[in-house]
């Protein structure tokens, strides 16, 4: 299925994992909590010099160069909100 529409079962597995994680937080969320914060501990310590520098970097390429709409100061692209149609 995978391979004839990648879209739809990436919306499909999206999907199950939300149903799961609400089933498994209704049993009992505080081993929830727990698992959860033991995985973005376990995805943290894999981080290396190289790879934070590499975030760093990616994160001020452009420098401040983009303009906050009401104060017309410029920051950073990770301190900004684009403007769409929505907004």
């Amino acid at each position: 299925m995978k391979s004839r529409n990648a879209e739809q079962f990436k919306a499909d597995q999206n999907a199950r994992k939300k149903l799961s994680r609400k089933r498994k937080l209704s049993m009992d969320p505080k081993a929830v909590a727990i698992t959860e914060r033991r995985a973005q501990y376990k995805k943290k310590s894999n981080w290396t010099a190289k790879d934070r520098l590499q975030d760093f970097r990616e994160g001020t390429k452009y420098n401040a160069i983009f303009i906050f709409n009401c104060c017309h100061r410029r920051l950073f692209l990770e301190n900004v909100q684009v403007k769409t149609e929505k907004l």
